[in-house]
């Protein structure tokens, strides 16, 4: 039996990496990561599934869990640790390349130290930097073997384990936490060690731990991204917590009803639809996924997916406020709040009891990371689990007051120093954009202009989007080298020689108009004459008055441009300004010659 008063695991939740260096031949990798204590032997150590020919690869986080004892002492079983006293240092995490037939070269290391580690039910989403080999001590083996030591750390001479002395190895995602969740499941099974590894909710409901249960109302959504052609969408909300099953997200009893043509929905008149789920040890969060119903055979449209921590609710398991979350096309993550891409916001409530002790607030703080080290010991006394939902709030049906909307205008004036696939001054190219509002799902697509030079006037365009509190960031993407698929010009000439003038490309507005200006009676019987062979022809406008305009493959990406809007007020207007564009590019694309390499000048508009 262990000190009921302590964790003695932790979780660990492997979210991505990013700027990893190629290790293969492809100039990719097939990169996993291994997880595991510091100074943990071999079989306390644990790896996530390789993901393949990539250098920013990312994990299920559903899947990609483990539970790591705090004892990184050799165990013969491979069991839980936890009960020897031994100071936990930190965790110790390593990158690596998988071969097939040969051994997994290293790609970087990175640790996070015991004092790092949140406690109190409180998680840590942290990005590490990866680094060329681990402190001493990281990796038990490496201590005593030669050859295992050179397999934790990279070759500075360029062999198979490193190609440079770079220390630009890329970046690690991680999640953290001590298991206090874990203290309830064990004082009702104190013969229990639950075992490291792998530790999803099927584990976690297969060792026949202790779960309670988590309430979540979704009340209310407000300024919602519009998905549809007539500017709104027809939103409905998908629950579970972050650790649920797959079936979970795919189940149709964890989503409200369809809330049709609003972009701001009210769930249940009011009340809210109230949804409940069995927290098993490692959840950290519900997470509310907002799509877009577009009914019968169509697959819906994801829209964002936001999230509240399980630590914020209550601590006896009543109902919190009304909180208002933030919709992220990523997850709530700062980089996207930071790129202005919220996508609307949705109230909900939540009731969650602590699984923590009831004394974990005044417990006397304890030498940091040292297992059984609590003096007094004695019964910890936990909070009740409410396996029904509270009761509702008496404030009466929730009212969705928002802010009326306003649009912004944007044109695009012009294009200098665009790079083109074309060499010399005189050589032309076919340039288009398409501009987009973040808090809005239709982006618009700019007419193409073709046959223009590196510095070009455009024609006038004028795009409007409605504005809201969420509004924030105009971006422009610019494409260039764009293919002509379809010349009329061209086609009408080709078409004609070949039929022998009996399929034409009819008259056009322009030669109708040309025709109604003639006014002496030669031209007017002459343009008669021309009117009735053409009835006698086989118009080709009759498949549509698309084939009397040209049209263009999609080109190349050639970045992008973002526009700050949130500070613009009603009936303001600004200057015409040449900006940078921005590469937008990552390391798994394929970049043609002809553009400027990332850090060059890519141009402005």
């Amino acid at each position: 039996p262990h000190d009921p008063s302590q964790p003695t695991h932790v979780h660990v939740v492997v979210v991505s990496c990013k700027g990893l260096r190629g290790a293969d031949f492809t100039g990719y990798s097939d990169p996993f990561v291994e997880v595991g204590a510091f100074g943990a032997t071999k079989n306390r150590r644990f790896r996530t599934k390789p993901r393949r020919q990539t250098l920013n690869p990312s994990w299920n986080t559903n899947e990609a869990r483990f539970l790591v004892a705090c004892d990184a002492s050799s165990s013969d079983d491979g069991g839980g640790g936890g009960g020897g006293g031994v100071p936990f240092q930190g965790l110790v995490f390593s990158v690596f390349d998988k071969d097939l037939g040969s051994s997994s070269q290293f790609l970087g290391g990175a640790a996070i130290a015991a004092r790092d580690v949140p406690t109190r039910g409180r998680w840590m989403e942290t990005e590490l930097t990866l680094t060329r080999s681990h402190p001493r001590g990281a990796i038990a083996e490496a201590e005593t073997d030669a050859k295992v030591a050179g397999k934790y750390a990279i070759d500075p001479g360029g062999g198979r384990g490193g190609k440079d002395s770079s220390t630009d190895l890329g970046f690690l995602k991680v999640r953290v936490a001590f298991a206090d969740d874990l203290l309830d499941a064990l004082v009702s099974k104190p013969l229990l060690v639950p075992r490291e590894g792998k530790f999803t909710h099927d584990v976690a409901m297969g060792l026949g731990l202790k779960t309670r249960r988590v309430h979540v109302c979704v009340v209310a959504g407000k300024h919602l991204v519009s998905a549809d052609d007539n500017g709104l969408s027809d939103p409905f909300v998908q629950v579970a917590l972050d650790n649920s099953p797959a079936s979970a997200f795919n189940s149709r009893s964890n989503r409200t009803k369809t809330a049709r043509r609003t972009l701001n929905p009210v769930w249940g008149g009011g009340r809210g639809e109230t949804f409940t789920f069995a927290r098993a040890p490692g959840a950290s969060e519900v997470q509310l996924r907002l799509w877009d119903d577009d009914g019968g055979l169509r697959r819906s449209q994801f829209l964002g997916i936001a999230t509240v921590p399980l630590h914020e609710a209550p601590r006896d398991g009543s109902w919190s406020d009304n909180l208002t979350v933030s919709l992220f096309p990523d997850g709530p993550s700062q980089e996207a709040a930071h790129s202005g891409q919220c996508m609307g916001h949705l109230v909900v409530r939540v009731a969650a009891a602590s699984p923590s002790p009831k004394d974990a607030q005044r417990r006397p703080k304890t030498k940091p990371g040292v297992v059984g080290s609590t003096p007094g010991g004695g019964e910890s006394e936990f909070w009740p689990d409410l396996s029904a939902p509270p009761p509702a709030p008496d404030a009466g049906p929730y009212v969705n007051k928002v802010t009326s909307s306003t649009f912004v205008y944007f044109q695009i004036c012009g294009t200098r120093d665009l790079p083109t696939y074309r060499r010399g001054p005189e050589e032309t190219t076919n340039v288009k954009a398409t501009v987009a509002l973040n808090s809005d799902g239709h982006v618009h697509h700019t007419a193409v202009q073709a046959e223009v030079l590196k510095d070009a006037v455009w024609m006038p365009e004028v795009c409007s989007f409605p504005k809201n509190p969420n509004s924030s960031t105009v971006t422009v993407r610019v494409y260039g080298n764009l293919t002509k698929l379809w010349d009329p010009t061209v086609m009408t000439d080709m078409v004609r020689d070949v039929t022998m003038g009996i399929v034409d490309r009819g008259e056009s507005d322009a030669d109708a108009d040309a025709d109604k200006k003639k006014s002496s009676r030669y031209s007017q019987s002459k343009a008669a004459k021309t009117k009735a062979t053409k009835r006698s022809r086989w118009d080709i406008r009759a498949f549509g008055p698309d084939l009397n305009k040209k049209h263009f493959a999609l080109g190349t990406l050639v970045g992008e441009v973002k526009i700050p809007v949130a500070g613009l007020t009603p009936g303001e207007t600004s200057d015409p300004r040449w900006l940078p564009i921005a590469p937008v590019r990552s390391d798994d694309d394929t970049v043609p010659g002809w553009l400027p390499p990332p850090g060059a000048g890519q141009g402005a508009d």
